[in-house]
């Protein structure tokens, strides 16, 4: 769902820092024209107010405005359409579905209560995200740039509440006595809501009720689906509509996501907010915190992250780097995003309330986080003292009184609220302009190369033009045989990439499935082994196996030991074997590039060398044209791509289900038969330490069962993983790349190829018009040569300039 908003509209009063730098301005000429035709597109300064400079984007978008109007007139100026102008129509229509099918993303992540919904609150300059929220809920938070304050929560169906209470109960087999499965596992059917409510009655006053790692987090998701599904089912129910709120009833959001019974029907939240300080096109995300409970919230994050552009990690102040840190700064690391990634120290000034405190703190976290991110910078600063303060500069009465007290005591240290001040001042600027560098590289590059063709092809076409004007008729056939000499070289050079690409993708193809056959191989496959190997060696007979079968027997120790291995074999997949898989894409993706750029360079060479050939010869002639420097770049980039696949996020229920199925029907069967052996070998079973060996050995084979069961699943999903890896991933890659290049190629040669002849005819119009139509063509030379100068201009800008600290 888009629900990005394009609006110019001044961002209200308050809701952004004082601080902020707006994009940064481009490394323009000073003769560069400020206009084309009548829009403005002078390049971005920086100022006060979004509306008051352009960015590059709105520079990008004036030219292709403008190219578009010189298109629609070259039909009327030459009589008819050329096939050049179709060329032209394709590669704008290209540019515009790459611009505004572009969000860039930002990704605000760090362990549980580190205070990233607080610091996105800071940003924003208002309290608009429910800080605190619970952790039951997956659903990441996202703030999109528009002009007015608005909320939308996207619920989830009732087929996917209805298999995430499923999997619960499946994990919870000990609610099972009181029989409630008689009726459809549907919670929009009253008779299964009131035996799951009896059935979670029975289950809290149970000893299973609690484990030693405390409440079952399945317990309190079927509590949350049960006890709020009432207040949300006209939502999900019939329409599955989203909740839209706008006006004074935004505040409602923080209300309603705050609530996890409510929380936990919500499958995605938006806001949009004003803060164009970063853009148009721009989402925020409010992730969940990496050591969530549930390892899926973690596999949602890592997936989101994959689509990620910038990400701000936030590390709390209370405990510094902890072991959670580590975990999820490997997986930016495995994932190539640490470069990509900024870290702020989140300051709680209730615990350090001193100079010397936080700047003992702060050059603790630099250290520890030099050994795991070299080179990188941390901004110290407190996140709720600069939301307070600008809550406080808006609107006093704007905070709660607790929290004036807050932001009173802490002004009583004012070298460090200064401090906290200007740190937060100069991560403002440093964060504002690497998101304009990153967003403009990422949404402008592919865009301004097919501005460039687009540019080039016209001045070439109207530089002929206005040359043969005068030309007699031999002068012209001549000119005419030397043009179509070069244009069938381009054809020639194109035509041979595509019999060369087609050989090229079938050999990388056929080496990339050798290559993921191996990696997923159900004997010496990395991943598959170090599953089995997990799976083989999870073993839980402790202290609180032995109680539960003392007190409740082998069934509830089984049942106890499925939840722990289905936990621990989720947050393996998640922490370990995503990481392989994302690790061993990355290798496929430099595989897949490398051996595509080296297929396609030489061409590019050749085609470059035609178009020189090109030019030289309207040189010849007298016609100078603009120098054609711009050929597709496709360099190794972790940005340019579809994300690669998460493996846990395709591991389906199955195992879980069938799990269950043999300790309370098969399992018990066999445990039967094995009870009326012994009873007639041994006459009464055998009781140690208070436990009855039926149980022991129930227990045993449910658990061996449960492994065993596990492993089947877990190679079924390996392999139907391996294939669509291949095919929807690996050849997919593969296949997009070779069809771009050659496809851009293609236009770019078709924008060049001029019939000389039929150019002349056009242009010897009768005499009447004759003087009309060369002013017109005298002027859209001047234009597209102007268009062509403001082009390099942004080509300077965008990708020479660095970052700056």
């Amino acid at each position: 769902m888009d629900t990005t908003q394009d609006t110019s509209q001044d961002t209200p009063q308050g809701t952004t820092p004082d601080t902020t730098l707006l994009l940064p301005a481009l490394d323009t000429p000073a003769t560069l024209p400020s206009t084309i035709g009548s829009a403005d597109v002078s390049p971005a300064v920086s100022s006060g107010n979004s509306s008051d400079s352009k960015t590059p984007q709105d520079i990008m978008l004036s030219l292709e405005e403008e190219l578009q109007g010189m298109v629609r007139v070259f039909p009327i100026v030459y009589g008819q359409k050329l096939a050049q102008v179709h060329t032209w129509e394709k590669m704008l229509l290209s540019f515009m579905d790459h611009i505004k099918g572009n969000i860039f993303r930002v990704a605000v992540i760090g362990s549980v209560k580190a205070g990233k919904s607080t610091f996105i609150n800071s940003l924003l300059g208002a309290d608009y995200l429910k800080r605190g929220a619970g952790i039951i809920t997956s659903a990441i938070t996202r703030v999109l740039a528009g002009p007015e304050p608005s909320a939308r929560i996207v619920f989830k169906s009732l087929e996917e509440i209805n298999k995430e209470i499923v999997a619960s109960i499946a994990l919870c087999p000990e609610i099972q006595s009181t029989g409630f499965e008689t009726g459809p596992l549907d919670i929009d059917d009253q008779s299964f809501r009131q035996n799951l409510a009896t059935a979670l009655k029975k289950y809290r006053k149970s000893d299973e009720f609690t484990s030693s790692s405390g409440l079952d987090p399945n317990i309190l998701l079927l509590s949350s689906f049960l006890s709020g599904f009432e207040r949300v089912r006209p939502y999900i129910i019939n329409s599955h509509t989203p909740l839209d709120l706008s006006g004074q009833e935004l505040a409602f959001h923080q209300e309603f996501v705050g609530r996890e019974d409510q929380a936990v029907f919500i499958k995605d939240v938006f806001l949009t907010l004003p803060f164009f300080w970063l853009g148009n096109d721009v989402e925020m995300a409010d992730c969940q915190g990496s050591d969530a409970p549930n390892p899926a919230h973690l596999a949602k994050v890592q997936d989101y992250l994959l689509k990620t552009h910038l990400i701000l990690y936030l590390i709390s102040g209370r405990t510094g780097i902890r072991e959670a840190d580590i975990k999820l700064m490997s997986i930016l690391r495995t994932f190539r995003l640490l470069d990509n990634t900024v870290f702020v120290l989140n300051l709680d000034l209730n615990e350090h309330d001193n100079l010397p405190s936080v700047t003992s703190l702060t050059e603790r976290v630099q250290k520890e986080l030099e050994d795991i991110a070299p080179g990188s910078k941390v901004f110290a600063l407190s996140a709720l003292f600069d939301l307070f303060q600008q809550m406080q500069n808006r609107d006093a009465d704007s905070l709660s009184k607790k929290d004036r007290a807050f932001i009173s005591v802490w002004q009583e240290t004012p070298g460090l609220t200064t401090l906290m001040s200007n740190q937060s001042e100069h991560f403002q600027s440093y964060f504002t302009e690497l998101a304009a560098e990153k967003k403009s590289s990422l949404t402008l590059k592919s865009g301004l190369e097919k501005l460039f063709w687009v540019a080039h092809g016209m001045n070439h076409f109207l530089t002929l033009s206005s040359g043969i004007r005068d030309r007699d008729a031999e002068e012209i056939k001549e000119l005419s045989q030397k043009m179509t000499h070069r244009r069938e070289s381009l054809e020639y050079v194109v035509s041979s990439l595509e019999h060369t690409l087609k050989g090229a993708v079938d050999k990388i193809k056929k080496e990339l499935r050798n290559e993921v056959d191996r990696f997923f191989d159900a004997k010496n496959g990395q991943v598959v082994k170090d599953t089995h190997r997990f799976i083989g060696n999870f073993v839980h007979e402790t202290k609180e196996e032995i109680k539960i079968l003392q007190k409740s027997g082998g069934m509830a120790a089984a049942s106890h030991f499925f939840r722990l291995f289905d936990a621990g074999l989720n947050r393996f997949l998640v922490e370990d074997i995503n990481l392989q898989v994302v690790a061993f894409s990355g290798q496929v993706k430099d595989r897949v590039t490398d051996h595509m750029a080296a297929t396609i360079n030489p061409f590019l060479s050749l085609m470059q060398d035609s178009l020189k050939g090109y030019q030289t010869e309207l040189s010849k002639l007298g016609l100078d044209t603009k120098d054609v420097t711009v050929l597709p770049n496709y360099e190794k980039d972790p940005l340019a791509f579809d994300p690669p696949p998460i493996f846990s996020a395709t591991i389906p229920y199955d195992f879980r289900m069938k799990a269950r199925v043999f300790i309370y029907s098969g399992l018990t069967k066999a445990v039967k038969s094995f009870e009326t052996l012994i009873r007639k070998i041994f006459k009464t079973p055998e009781v140690k330490a208070g436990i009855n060996q039926y149980d022991i050995q129930f227990y045993r084979d449910a658990t061996a069962l449960i492994k065993d069961e596990a492993l089947k699943e877990m190679s079924m999903s390996f392999m139907d993983f391996k294939e669509n890896f291949k095919y929807a991933y690996a050849f997919k890659l593969i296949d997009n790349l070779a069809g771009k290049t050659l496809a851009d190629l293609k236009n770019l040669s078709k924008s060049f190829v001029v019939d000389v002849e039929l150019i002349s005819q056009m242009v010897k119009t009768e005499e009447r018009n004759r003087e009309i139509n060369y002013a017109q063509i005298d002027q859209m030379n001047l234009d597209v040569s102007r268009i062509l100068t403001i082009l390099e201009s942004l080509k300077a800008g965008i990708f020479s300039r660095q970052r700056t600290e």
